[in-house]
């Protein structure tokens, strides 16, 4: 309940230096970080995500632009063009069809 998160770099006081010491960590006497040591700062690829927020925003304005202008402009997406029907064989008998089921009627 007394750790701190290890994100924050900011200047602990002597309180979390005696919580920490408790816990076994291996905390600064000053109660500061070092700052030279590598490890995770706590970014986190923050820029990364900037640039997805960016992407994503732009996406939604275009997609946005062309709804808008489909309405305003009156756009009808292409119908596609009638396929020609093409009779290769005789149609079906429907007189023989008739007659047989008037057989079971």
């Amino acid at each position: 309940m007394g750790r701190r998160s290890t994100v924050e770099q900011r200047p602990q006081t002597d309180i979390y230096a005696e919580f920490a010491s408790e816990a076994g960590d291996q905390a600064p006497a000053s109660g500061r970080r070092d700052r030279s040591a590598s490890g995770w700062r706590g970014a986190g690829g923050r820029w990364l995500v900037w640039v997805f927020r960016i992407v994503v925003w732009l996406v939604l304005l275009v997609i946005g632009y062309r709804g808008v202008t489909a309405i305003v402009l009156n756009e009808r997406p292409p119908s596609p063009a009638p396929t020609p029907t093409v009779s290769t064989g005789p149609s079906f008998p429907t007189a023989l069809a008739d007659a047989y089921a008037l057989q079971f009627g």
